[in-house]
């Protein structure tokens, strides 16, 4: 069925968008900080980049610890630090770096896993997985999709197209538009008359 666009939220859909690239810089310099800090393992596949970046610290001891091959004594936990300072892997620094303070923000190094689906891992790298962010724009996207909301605002865009034909006949007083919109419903955009497309989508998602 056609649908048209009534409108959107242009200010939630532009801080979604910063902040998947957001999410995709910190994704990426988490790996680049994994791959410098230590040589015992690489992130070469998905299911390896999203279990580290889910949990950096516990991601790294685990392997540091599969690495070294130290055993427990007995039933006592191992000390990932311990472990680290005996095989002189920079655990301290890979911590340090997970706050490390980029541009003025503190690097949020790990992802939850709700966010999964904005990334997408592919040749050694994370990116924008573009579907998944467009999808999450729709919640914030109102549309005319069904016949009666078609024909409501079908009748609203031609109404104020035929104003504004008054209006450049000089049919309408310029100095009275902003009322006259106010009267009829529209709004008014300099010298012309343009839909109240806020509260036309309202009175829409009254309507679904």
């Amino acid at each position: 069925m056609e649908r048209k666009l009534v409108r959107e939220d242009k200010n939630v859909i532009q801080s979604l968008k910063s902040n998947a690239i957001q999410l995709e810089a910190n994704a990426n310099k988490a790996l680049d900080l994994f791959h410098s800090l230590q040589s015992f393992a690489k992130i070469e596949n998905e299911k390896q980049a999203f279990a580290y970046i889910e949990n950096p610290l516990d991601y790294f001891d685990k392997l540091m610890i599969e690495a070294t091959k130290v055993k427990p004594l007995g039933t006592a936990p191992l000390n990932p630090a311990t472990v680290a300072d005996m095989y002189g892997v920079n655990r301290t620094g890979f911590m340090d770096a997970c706050v490390m303070k980029i541009e003025n923000r503190y690097l949020p190094i790990r992802i939850v896993s709700s966010q999964h689906n904005l990334l997408k891992f592919d040749n050694g790298k994370f990116s924008i997985n573009e579907t998944a962010l467009e999808q999450s724009f729709e919640k914030y996207r109102t549309y005319a999709d069904t016949p009666l909301k078609l024909e409501i605002l079908e009748y609203w865009e031609n109404f104020a197209k035929n104003l504004n034909e008054h209006l450049q006949k000089g049919f309408v007083n310029k100095l009275e538009i902003y009322k006259t919109a106010l009267v009829l419903g529209l709004k008014s955009e300099g010298e012309r008359f343009v839909v109240n497309y806020f509260d036309l989508a309202e009175k829409f998602r009254k309507m679904s």
